[in-house]
């Protein structure tokens, strides 16, 4: 909240910054413009070529700075040629402070000199680019050191205010207003401090969720874990309904995440935007991580058993319908690439998809593995709900079938998780990173399929929309360049007088006309020119005298004539025969000739198979519809049956042979390992080729995917073990020989692999700048041979010699510029690249530094236009006579994007090969790690079984190595434990003995001592009783002697068959005799006082024998009295 408010700013923060940027910037143009104006007092131009070049090379795409040095009215020193300046100061305007260039509006700062003297030293700063065109390389934007919003706009000042958006005037360092900046408040982009608070947002959410849990399961004592849980999910899901339902928090919804441009799903309220997946993603993960701890299905019946499984099943069911909708919405409803073997077509974007879609599927198994853990606990119920899985298998076949086809692995796959959870639990394994490997495999095999099937569809989709465009036959590139070629017609002074002057020469007017408005992209068409003055008289010859005839065009005009963006440009539709174009223009009379217009008339047919180099990319706009995005297809268009063109590598046959099919009606074929798409519409049939997707490409396809969930995976366990504060060294060998045996793999493959792109881009490049100076070489020789036995290059050859580097052009399959002796364009095989300003009449600076002063033969530079970077070469151009006439100019523009192509197919290519090696690698690694540590799990186990006293069998090894030296450690062991076990059975024989002696002493000693205190008792008796009470106790003193003396006997039988144990001899005994005989043996004893009670009549018998028992219950009374 305080970041929000802290944000709540207006947007004149964003002009103020401007402007001190701005001013930043000022100041240094002026000091740059003192040291010029001081370094060319002291010598020339050139001077200032060579002494400035290292300060200049990069200070036009850092700060937008450039420097113009004018002697009189022409440009001598440019310190960049980005800017649309002219060679002459009257060509464009740089009197006032603010500029507008063809290419951009520039402040311009003068340097105080100039009023005095004969040269101007002047400095731009680029302020904002203006295109005429916008297209992927060319956008209208703020320089990136402004820092401005793409949707604010630059205008003049005036002074007004507008209510719908703010602006703001724009001051120089000296206060004077230069511009305004109009800035709309809901095209502020999203900024630091926004990402601040989202982040402070997410959390808030996450402390909230974790305060939730909690809370929830707080109340576990009282409610069951499960039922805690359900809440707890519920609680998160209604939490997660009210933020996508009111958009809440708004700083989410402006990030690019939730760009709906970029992905959108209206029809999904959980899933709608790319935020959305990863957020709840998220969410799903962490509810199965709660699941997995806290669920627990307690003993219950056989109806509450089949019931949670059930509802489990039904829950994994949908999860896996819910995983396969998201990624055919996230393909089909999206702007992003998911070709994920094409690395160089992914964006941040992508991989963000690739990462939800991953959670998603780690959930997923977390979910299903616990599901299964809990009922294969109940294995007497279990076995009835297997019975129900075929059903359940049928059910979703059976939904499938109606939902729109059967997919045997979307159907399918859901069941190979359960069968490899039940597996995994079942042997009771533990999870590792080598069992997470399977789930893995069987994840990347269903994200290849899944992702594969729908980009498929999502192209054959783009397929038909390009076969549609394709039978229309109109030409979009072609009637947006003969917009310009009817201005310069009209305005064409020389072809009004060669028309309107006679004679006429034909073979002169057509030259013209093919020359400098007809070549470059119209060698694509043949071409038929017919001029015709105001009486109908053809002024061209013509081998067919009907094309002399005005009524020949009009006819077709009037008829099948459709009208194009281009006024004087018609679409004639022919629905049995080749589509053309015809082109009907008026030539106006020049001034001082009183004569009716005449007519121009253009029939242009597309080739065969067009065989010159494409229309540059950069004088498309973005709203032109090329068939640039056919460039990875093979096309034919058949009228009537016949072949009216073609392209790409497909060969198709001259006549239509394939299934005719009906109209607006699409027919797929696969055919000589090529995917068809064949349209037909009234009597055009158009064939759109694609190859097939091998085996190969699939399987590398998989192999990503395992790399990236296998990643995925690896980060999720270092976060568990760094959470749990687990150290490696306490994980299992086996774990570490594998995680250390994939780092390697990973860490070794990188850095080749960075190394070898390093390397194979490096080499690529060379290669590149070595064909470009063969193919400059080839060019020279070339021009050498047209241009050979001139002096020199005059302004009666411009037209001429564009028309020739049109021709070069097309044969070199490059674009070719001669620059004159002063740096100054003088031909061009893309003359309207300069004209409109994309690319300066100047030459690079560098380049005419290095060709001038230094006499360099060749030079190969990087330069830039936009956002295109494109390599050209520079080199001085000879006449025969060795006189230098001119420099020549290889840009590679049309190339750049083939050339870019090229390098991301060949690398993309390598890296494939590296992602197939780390797959194989890691599951290479889980062999050979199970193979090392084989030995000693058979160690282990058989430690585990060792016995002591028993016989324990040793492990045969063969091979002498370390594990051998082992085994031989843990054979001997096992062989000195058994004699260790022998010594010790007979110590503990003797030691047996030795106890046994003793126990019997005891047993002698109990019955003796109280023996002895009768015997003393009963002498005492003799002295003081009468004789008829020693009777009485005579008789019970001879009774209990004889009880214990008998005893006594016992105790020595026993002692004499110590070899085996005695047996006792069961009677019926009162246990209440028994005990008394005992207390009247202890009855003398002093300092004791031994009483007694017999609460049982004498009427309780019991079965034991009668010597063990009295034993026993003479020691109990002996240790009771030692106890006092």
């Amino acid at each position: 909240m305080i970041l929000g408010f802290l944000n709540d700013s207006p947007v004149s923060k964003y002009i103020s910054s401007f402007q001190k940027k701005l001013h930043k910037l000022e100041i240094q143009a002026k000091n740059g413009l003192d040291e010029i104006a001081g370094s060319d007092k002291k010598g020339s131009s050139g001077t200032l070529f060579r002494e400035k070049e290292k300060e200049f090379e990069n200070l036009y795409s850092t700060t937008g700075i450039v420097y113009l040095v004018y002697e009189n009215d022409s440009l001598i020193f440019w310190s960049d040629h980005s800017p649309a300046v002219e060679n002459y100061r009257k060509e464009i305007c740089l009197d006032n402070s603010l500029a507008k260039l063809r290419n951009g509006w520039y402040e311009v700062i003068k340097h105080p000199s100039n009023l005095t003297s004969t040269r101007n030293y002047i400095a731009l700063i680029l302020l904002k680019n203006e295109y005429q065109y916008q297209n992927k390389y060319l956008n209208n934007f703020f320089p990136d050191w402004f820092a401005m919003p793409k949707t604010a706009a630059l205008e003049e000042f005036s002074g007004k205010n507008d209510p719908d958006s703010y602006r703001e005037a724009v001051k120089t360092v000296e206060g004077q207003n230069l511009f305004e900046l109009k800035i709309d408040a809901h095209d502020i982009p999203f900024t630091g401090i926004d990402y601040g608070i989202a982040c402070c947002w997410l959390l808030f959410f996450i402390l909230l969720i974790n305060f939730l849990k909690k809370e929830c399961f707080r109340f576990e004592e009282t409610f069951s874990a499960n039922t805690l849980f359900f809440v707890f999910a519920g609680s998160v899901l209604a939490l997660r309904f009210l933020m996508i339902l009111d958009h809440f928090p708004e700083v989410f919804y402006r990030t690019p995440l939730y760009d709906a441009s970029v992905f959108g799903n209206a029809d999904s309220f959980w899933f709608g935007y790319l935020g959305d997946i990863l957020i709840n993603a998220s969410l799903t993960f962490y509810l199965a991580l709660v699941f997995q701890k806290r669920v627990e299905l307690r003993k219950t019946t056989f109806k509450n058993f089949m019931t949670s499984a059930g509802a489990g099943f039904a829950f994994l069911i949908l999860f896996s319908h819910v995983i396969n909708s998201l990624i055919a919405s996230m393909v089909q409803n999206s702007h992003i690439s998911f070709r994920i073997s094409d690395l160089f077509s992914l964006s941040v974007y992508s991989y963000t998809g690739f990462v939800g879609v991953g959670i998603l599927f780690f959930s997923y198994y977390i979910f299903a593995n616990k599901i299964i853990a809990e009922l294969i606990r109940f294995k007497k119920h279990l076995r009835y709900f297997l019975v129900c899985i075929p059903l359940i298998f049928g059910l979703s076949l059976l939904y499938s079938f109606f939902a729109g086809g059967v997919d045997w692995i979307k159907i399918c796959w859901p069941f190979a998780i359960f069968f490899c959870a039940y597996i995994l639990n079942i042997r009771k394994r533990s999870y590792s990173f080598s069992y997470g490997l399977a789930f893995i495999i069987c994840f990347s095999i269903v994200s290849t399929h899944l992702f594969l099937r729908e980009e498929e569809q999502k192209e054959i989709g783009l397929r038909k929309v390009y076969a549609e465009r394709l039978s229309n036959q109109q030409d979009d590139v072609a009637e947006n360049l003969f917009v310009d070629i009817t201005k310069k017609i009209a305005l064409d002074n020389k072809l009004k007088t060669m028309v309107f002057s006679p004679p006429v020469s034909s073979l002169d007017l057509e030259q013209r006309i093919r020359q400098v408005y007809l070549s470059g992209y119209w060698e694509r068409f043949d071409i038929l020119i017919s001029v015709v003055d105001s009486a109908c008289i053809p002024l061209i010859k013509m081998v067919d005298p009907v094309h002399g005839n005005n009524s020949y065009f009009d006819q077709q005009i009037e008829n099948k004539g459709v009208a194009t963006i281009c006024k004087d440009l018609f679409f004639i539709e022919n629905l049995k025969d080749r589509t053309r174009y015809i082109a009907k223009i008026k030539i106006e009379a020049p001034a001082g000739i009183n004569r009716k217009p005449a007519l121009l008339y253009i029939e242009m047919e597309p080739k065969l198979i067009p065989d010159i180099i494409g229309y540059p990319e950069l004088l498309l706009d973005k709203s032109v519809k090329t068939n640039n995005q056919l460039s990875d297809y093979s096309y034919a268009v058949y009228k009537n049956g016949k072949l009216i063109t073609r392209s790409g590598k497909y060969a198709y046959e001259k006549t239509y042979s394939w299934p005719l099919g009906r109209d607006s009606y699409f027919l797929e074929l696969a055919e000589n390992n090529f995917h068809h798409l064949i349209y037909s519409v009234d009597y055009t049939r158009v064939v759109l080729s694609m190859q097939q997707n091998t085996v190969r490409g699939a399987f590398t396809t998989n192999s990503y995917f395992f790399a990236f969930f296998s990643l995925m995976l690896l980060i999720f366990l270092f976060i568990r073990e760094t959470v749990a504060r687990r150290r490696l060294m306490n994980t299992s060998l086996n774990a570490r020989i594998q995680l250390l045996l994939v780092m390697v793999v990973l860490i070794s493959l990188l850095a080749f692999g960075i190394g070898t792109f390093v390397f194979v881009k490096n080499q690529f490049e060379a290669q590149n700048i070595e064909t470009l100076n063969q193919r400059t070489k080839s060019v020279l020789v070339e021009l050498n041979g047209k241009f050979g036995e001139l002096d020199g290059f005059s302004e009666n050859y411009k037209d001429w010699s564009s028309h020739m580097l049109k021709k070069l052009s097309n044969v070199f399959l490059t674009d070719i510029t001669l620059y004159d002796l002063k740096g100054n364009l003088y031909a061009s095989s893309q003359p309207r690249m300069f004209e409109e300003g994309i690319v300066s009449k100047k030459m690079n600076p560098r380049a005419f530094r290095s060709v001038v002063s230094t006499e360099i033969s060749d030079l190969v530079l990087k330069e830039n236009v936009g956002n295109l970077q494109y390599y050209s070469s520079y080199q001085p151009f000879y006449n025969k006579q060795g006189i230098l006439m001119a420099y020549l100019n290889l840009p590679y523009f049309a190339k750049q994007s083939e050339q870019e192509k090229e390098i991301s197919l060949y690398i993309t290519a390598l890296i494939n090969v590296y992602v197939i090696l780390f797959a194989f690698s890691t599951i290479a690694a889980l062999f050979i790690s199970n193979l090392v540590t084989k030995p000693l799990r058979i160690i282990q186990q058989r430690f585990s079984k060792i016995k002591f006293g028993k016989a324990n069998e040793p492990i045969e090894w063969k091979e002498k190595d370390e594990i051998g030296s082992l085994v031989n450690e843990y054979n001997k062991m096992i062989a000195e434990l058994e004699e260790s076990a022998e010594k010790l059975a007979k110590s503990e024989r003797e030691s047996a003995w030795r106890e046994m002696a003793k126990q019997v002493a005891h047993e002698i000693k109990n019955p003796l001592t109280p023996m002895k205190l009768s015997i003393q008792h009963l002498q005492r008796t003799i002295a003081d009783s009468d004789p008829e009470e020693l009777k009485e106790k005579v008789r019970k003193l001879s009774a209990m002697l004889i009880e214990q003396i008998e005893t006594l006997s016992n105790i020595a039988s026993e002692f004499s068959a110590f070899a085996k144990m005695p047996k006792a001899v069961m009677e019926e005994i009162k246990i209440s005799e028994l005990v008394e005989a005992a207390v009247q043996l202890f009855k003398e004893t002093e300092n004791a006082e031994i009483i007694f009670k017999d609460k049982t009549d004498g009427k309780i018998l019991v079965k034991a024998d009668k010597d063990q028992c009295n034993r026993v219950f003479t020691n109990l009374i002996k240790n009771g009295i030692q106890a006092i």
